[in-house]
């Protein structure tokens, strides 16, 4: 081997140690720099999720609080609809008891009315009783002159039973046995409604009853009559 071969394989080494360091080198600054890229991509993946972690954080703060709100503001409003049901019974208390408080008072006032005509109903039937009064007197008559009572209208005299009607009389009848009969106008409360009074002779004294087939409540404003 010459000189100038020599020189030249020598040469060519030396270009190969310094190219392969120099390869060697930019590897290694290609890696340095790849790591430094990564380190600073995952600097900003984790300053990224520690913002996300951050943000959840808050997000789940802020629910929390708006699921308290909701929360109080439920229990709020199930009070305030208790309250609003314990009103509506007391006010549904309060009207049942207007209600049953002005059916009484309806109830009174009907009764009233009733009572209040039934006791004019009675004063015209009274009309009755003052006829029958004169009347009475003419059938005793009657019967101690004959011994026996009169049986109609022309016993007594009494030509017409229209004779003694008023507003509140239609007519009066004597029929067998001396019974003295008023038949009444609607102003007694029953139109026709009749009255009768019946004698009776019980050791030589006259007795007279008095009864109705249409008066029910006679005896309570007559006690001596009867509903029969």
């Amino acid at each position: 081997m010459n000189a100038n071969l020599a020189k030249l394989i020598v040469a060519l080494l030396i270009i190969m140690i310094i190219y392969n360091y120099m390869s060697d080198q930019k590897s290694k600054d290609s890696q340095q720099q790849l790591q430094v890229e990564i380190s600073a991509l995952k600097q900003q993946v984790d300053e990224k999720n520690e913002l996300m972690q951050q943000q959840r954080q808050q997000t789940e703060s802020l629910v929390d609080e708006q699921l308290h709100e909701i929360a109080k503001q439920m229990d709020e409003t199930k009070e305030q609809s208790k309250k609003i049901d314990q009103q509506i019974d007391s006010l549904n208390t309060v009207t049942e008891n207007l209600a049953e408080k002005q059916r009484i008072e309806a109830e009174m006032m009907a009764q009233q009315k009733i009572t209040a005509q039934s006791a004019l109903n009675a004063s015209y039937i009274s009309q009755g009783f003052q006829t029958m009064a004169m009347l009475k007197v003419q059938v005793v008559e009657y019967y101690m002159t004959n011994g026996q009572f009169p049986n109609t209208n022309d016993d007594l005299g009494i030509s017409r039973p229209t004779q003694f009607a008023t507003d509140a009389i239609r007519s009066v009848w004597i029929s067998k046995g001396g019974r003295i009969s008023v038949v009444y106008t609607a102003k007694s409360g029953i139109d026709k409604g009749t009255l009768s009074f019946t004698p009776k002779d019980k050791n030589n004294q006259i007795h007279w009853q008095c009864s109705s087939r249409d008066f029910k409540t006679i005896s309570r404003y007559f006690p001596q009559c009867k509903f029969i």
